[in-house]
């Protein structure tokens, strides 16, 4: 799945709240992260050397949920084939 298929696949509603359980302090500026994520359901996708790699870990000792996202560049992956 793509970045803008994610974005595509989701409303701002569904992910306000569980935004703001990860990042309380946001609630203050959570117009302008509506804003961001309603700007990147216009944009054409643009292809990179970027994977974004989403996961869902859970910690048992605290009981809790959390996603973590990495960006892995594959630049020199490819640099290392020529």
């Amino acid at each position: 799945m793509t970045f803008k298929e994610l974005i595509q696949k989701n409303t701002w509603e569904t992910l306000a709240i569980p935004f703001l359980e990860i990042y309380p302090e946001a609630e203050e500026n959570m117009q302008g992260y509506k804003m961001v994520f309603e700007k990147l359901k216009t944009m054409n996708p643009k292809e990179t050397y970027h994977e974004l790699l989403i996961k869902s870990y859970e910690n048992n000792i605290q009981n809790v949920k959390y996603p973590q996202c990495n960006s892995l560049c594959l630049i020199s992956f490819y640099l290392e084939k020529e």
